[in-house]
């Protein structure tokens, strides 16, 4: 490339990077990719693609398709400075972590480990995905081992982290009742999206354990879903398992009518997120629910599955400021 196209590409790059309308923006970085691509301008099609990206993945409904082309930008990598590598392999382990692609959230954070420094807060943070991702593959040693290097750091929500890794932690190893302490200790303080996790956490062995009694007293927390955040799809995720449990915990005391309208609402959040399998699960449960009880599906029933489809169509996904 001459010295006249770098200059005017970079030029470019630092117009589009002040510009505020994001659809611009978009629009200029997509121009920088082209022009770079055809004229051979290395960095700036790397540092192009990974603006496109940044943009892309705050639209949740797309998690998986703009994982995938941003997963090609690390073939890149060596064109981006080191702080823009070290934020693409952080960006794209914690995205990997919310497709629950594990494996590759490993890979990718144990390369934010190797190009930052322990001090870079994407380092700090990145722990915490590695103990999380290992926990989620059934490897609780590495998880335990990354735990203790991410409760060395007085990070943001770490206490809160380190005390839902722990129960889950005691849960595992079979050690339920303390972690039944823990939890009921933690709800006494936390905030709205804490606790979202600690009552999934305990739902899952309130049920599991048969123990309905504690589980409907569980379920008298008071959730606002207005208050849960909103630029998360982790924590959208766990609002529609919050749904999901209070369906099985309905399901399991014969509750039918509230049973299905909270496989409805799980599965409306599920869907905001991209997550088809468990979406078409919470569908397939409410086909077993009638299943189970010999029953037919009511005029009722039927008016909630299509106000749920009516929303879901109608529905505006597009979420702003995703980590």
């Amino acid at each position: 490339p001459s010295d006249d196209s770098h200059a005017l590409v970079e030029r470019l790059y630092d117009f589009a990077g002040n510009m505020e309308n994001k659809e611009i923006q978009f629009a200029l970085y997509q121009l920088i990719v082209d022009y770079s691509r055809d004229h051979g301008i290395m960095p700036f099609l790397a540092r192009g693609l990974f603006q496109v990206y940044l943009i892309e993945r705050d639209d949740f409904t797309r998690l998986r398709s703009v994982y995938e082309s941003g997963k090609h930008i690390v073939q890149y990598a060596q064109f981006l400075t080191s702080e823009d590598r070290v934020t693409l392999y952080y960006k794209l382990a914690i995205h990997a972590f919310n497709l629950f692609l594990y494996q590759q959230s490993i890979e990718l954070g144990l390369q934010v480990l190797r190009e930052a420094a322990p001090d870079n807060l994407f380092y700090i943070y990145t722990l915490c995905i590695l103990r999380d991702s290992y926990f989620r593959i059934g490897n609780y040693e590495k998880s335990e081992y990354y735990s203790s290097l991410y409760i060395q750091y007085d990070s943001p929500h770490m206490k809160t982290n380190a005390v839902l890794m722990q129960a889950a932690l005691n849960t595992k190893k079979g050690k339920t009742d303390h972690a039944v302490t823990q939890l009921t200790s933690f709800l006494e303080t936390c905030d709205q999206d804490a606790a979202l996790l600690a009552i999934n956490q305990l739902m899952k062995i309130y049920l599991q354990d048969n123990r309905l009694e504690e589980a409907d007293q569980l379920l008298a927390y008071p959730i606002c879903p207005q208050s849960i955040s909103t630029n998360n799809p982790n924590i959208i995720s766990q609002l529609a398992e919050y749904y999901y449990h209070r369906a099985e915990y309905f399901g399991a005391i014969g509750d039918l009518h509230n049973g299905i309208s909270d496989f409805l609402e799980s599965a409306m959040h599920f869907s905001r997120i991209n997550d088809t399998d468990m979406e078409k699960e919470c569908m397939n449960q409410i086909v077993r629910c009638h299943l189970k009880q010999n029953s037919d599906m009511t005029v009722s029933t039927l008016e909630k599955l299509k106000e749920y489809y009516e929303r879901s169509a109608a529905k505006d996904n597009k979420l702003e400021g995703f980590m």
